[in-house]
């Protein structure tokens, strides 16, 4: 005999997707309950089961292993549609389940007794449940042991769920704390860009400093300033502080770099991941170590006469 759906059954489901539970790997709490629910009411078998919309799914159990079974069929749907637990002492003289795969197939079983997990909501979201391959009356104190159980088991649900959302504000604290850093030194890198406006220096050492601080400003290993004036030629460069010799040794003058047809005709910025896997790839650069080459064109006239490579 199939179980009917609650009446409250969007809600209700709704209700266990909020948990986030289903599907996911074993969790030592849920693992002590249903070890517990197994000795105290002297049962070979003890599962925590949450009834989702086709299918009965265990986070944790005690015995064998119940797979995934059909919802219609399960005691776990029957024991959802009240507020006590349901107990069967004996299945085959129950007309809802005598002939369930559970009673009539291997597993052969012959008492069951479930107690729901009811969220603070009010939502019957699962069961924490004990079976028996034989009849198992149980008393009073007996179903009261498993329904305190099933309500340890939603308190650790319940402080799952604020633990998920705590550790996820955090993230996004720190990731907003991250991005307002960055914002901040960007801003003092072009406070200090500008700055170098009113200082009287040449142009070659006003580029040298302004290509530092944007140097410092995106942890950039090396950057220079490219001028395409006929040929390519390195107007300014500035390698940080501790590169080994091989970045140190990159070369000054670049008519011979296979990429400089790509250079006069850049019109957008250009990023490259894993550079030494790029077709016509810099020699002295893979032998650098030079891994993530960026060039943002500074002038984008017909014939952009300038850009800076990271």
């Amino acid at each position: 005999m199939d179980a009917p759906i609650p009446d409250s059954e969007y809600s209700r489901l709704m209700a266990l997707a909020s948990y986030e539970i289903l599907d996911t790997v074993p969790e030592a709490a849920f693992d002590r309950v249903t070890r517990l629910a197994a000795h105290v009411l002297n049962t070979p078998y003890a599962f925590i089961n949450f009834v989702d919309r086709y299918r009965i799914w265990s986070k944790a159990g005690i015995g064998f292993p119940l797979g995934e079974p059909e919802r219609a069929s399960a005691f776990c749907s029957w024991t959802i549609l009240q507020d006590a637990p349901l107990v069967v002492e004996n299945t085959q003289l129950d007309l809802r389940f005598h002939d369930a795969p559970a009673v009539q197939g291997e597993l052969a079983i012959r008492s069951y007794a479930g107690a729901p997990l009811t969220t603070p909501s009010g939502h019957r979201i699962g069961t924490l449940c004990v079976m028996d391959i034989q009849p198992h009356p149980l008393n009073a104190a007996d179903l009261q042991a498993l329904q305190d159980l099933a309500d340890t088991v939603v308190s650790e649900l319940e402080l799952r769920m604020r633990n998920l959302h705590l550790s996820r504000e955090l993230g996004a604290q720190a990731q907003f704390s991250r991005e307002l850093r960055r914002t901040l030194d960007q801003a003092r890198v072009l406070e200090g860009v500008t700055s170098l406006m009113d200082l009287d220096l040449d142009p070659e050492h006003m580029t040298l400093s302004a290509a530092a601080l944007l140097g410092e400003s995106i942890a950039s290993d090396y950057m220079c300033l490219i001028v395409l004036n006929g040929e390519l030629r390195v107007e300014a460069a500035y390698a940080r502080p501790g590169l080994p010799p091989a970045a140190h040794a990159l070369p000054t003058g670049l008519p011979s770099w296979p990429g400089a047809l790509t250079l006069r005709t850049l019109r957008t910025p250009l990023y490259l991941n894993n550079s030494a896997s790029v077709s016509g790839a810099v020699p002295e650069f893979v032998g650098a170590g030079i891994d993530q080459i960026a060039v943002v064109p500074l002038d984008t006239r017909e014939t952009p006469p300038r850009c800076c490579w990271r």
